[in-house]
């Protein structure tokens, strides 16, 4: 196959459709594709599309709210292209609230000086998950292995002048039926999610279970900053292990 994309939320299934314009690509799922935390996001998507806000101003807002600990660089790319992504999203389908007149409804949330959050209601991750899938499965290139769980990436050397791992696909596990395939790909994005489900209680959907990072990790990969590694869901603790109640994700 040609790129090879393993998990299907919005990462992942962005970067599908992306990439199915210059070639097949394989979407690996471990369940069905819509579940994930994607589809549980609720509050909406921070960006620049009020004539009177700014990147400049967006950037100095993430920054105050991270503490500034946020990677200044990161921070601006974010900034400055959150429309195009908005716009994005609305080619491929997705269907914002929007004003009597026709323009988006933004919102304002916690930590925006400005009202700069575009929303599907109170369910922006369900119908962003919505509309990238029902693009991404109507796209020939694009095919979907759902039910099928990623093990471990398949590493080599990359010459023999240079040995530093190369990533040349995966092996995968057909749930059905315990069968290991192999998958070999010119590129492999891991786009699997957080890692909720290792926390005695938590808010995450069962497919949050870390495997993207582990496995990057047994391949040699450098990983950093994991203590920002998280869905943010805002939720009733009533005790360890138990049922939490969803009130918002972001």
């Amino acid at each position: 196959i040609d790129p090879e994309v393993i998990g299907s939320g919005i990462s992942g299934l962005s970067y599908a459709l992306e990439a199915a314009e210059f070639g097949k690509v394989a979407v690996v799922t471990k369940d069905v594709a819509y579940e994930g935390s994607t589809h549980y996001a609720q509050g909406g998507i921070s960006a620049v599309i009020d004539p009177e806000d700014t990147a400049e101003e967006h950037a100095r807002d993430t920054q105050i709210a991270g503490d500034f600990l946020c990677d200044q660089d990161a921070v601006d790319v974010v900034c400055a292209e959150g429309k195009d992504a908005v716009d994005k999203l609305i080619a491929f389908g997705c269907e914002f609230t929007r004003k009597s007149c026709g323009s988006l409804h933004l919102a304002r949330e916690g930590g925006h000086s400005k009202h700069r959050i575009v929303h599907a209601a109170d369910m922006t991750g369900k119908e962003i998950e919505r509309a990238l899938l029902e693009s991404a499965k109507a796209h020939p290139n694009v095919t979907f292995y759902e039910h099928h769980m990623a093990q471990e990436l398949v590493v080599v050397s990359s010459s023999e002048a240079d040995d530093s791992p190369r990533c040349v696909g995966a092996e995968i596990i057909r749930r059905e039926d315990g069968a290991k395939i192999t998958f070999l790909s010119c590129c492999t994005l891991l786009a699997s999610g957080g890692a909720g489900q290792l926390f005695p209680s938590t808010t995450n959907p069962s497919v949050s279970t870390g495997d993207g990072v582990a496995m990057a990790v047994r391949a040699g990969a450098d990983v950093a900053n994991m203590e920002f590694y998280q869905f943010h869901p805002t939720s009733l603790y009533t005790g360890p292990g138990s049922t939490v109640v969803k009130k918002k994700a972001n």
